[in-house]
């Protein structure tokens, strides 16, 4: 019985951690040459184009992930990147300069951070 009630009491716990984690990212920041250009909700839909440079990057956010959806660089490596969904998770284009991070918009401390 007592194995039974920690088992329980364990995947309650789990649960909670895992609903409240995906609340906190809810900032989508994007840069152009180190200055951020814009800051969108990761919780709305919207696709944003970046023009800088006679370059253009377009980011795409759906269902709580972005991701580069177009760019106009030689490599696309940051079109095959792929979606990205956890946050201090960054795309980087680095022959247009944009990066796309994603961002806790809460304040507090972690444990690691203290």
């Amino acid at each position: 019985m007592i194995i039974a009630a920690i088992l329980v009491i364990s995947l309650l716990l789990g649960v909670v951690f895992l609903l409240d984690s995906g609340q906190e990212m809810s900032t989508v920041e994007i840069s152009v040459n180190g200055e951020m250009c814009a800051q969108l909700d990761l919780n709305e839909d919207a696709v944003y184009t970046v023009s800088e440079n006679g370059h253009n990057n377009v980011i795409e956010i759906s269902g709580g992930k972005v991701r580069m959806r177009s760019a106009d660089c030689s490599d696309e490596i940051c079109v095959g990147q792929g979606w990205i969904d956890s946050q201090g998770e960054t795309i980087v284009c680095l022959p247009n300069r944009v990066t796309v991070t994603l961002k806790n918009t809460d304040t507090q401390i972690d444990a690691v951070a203290q």
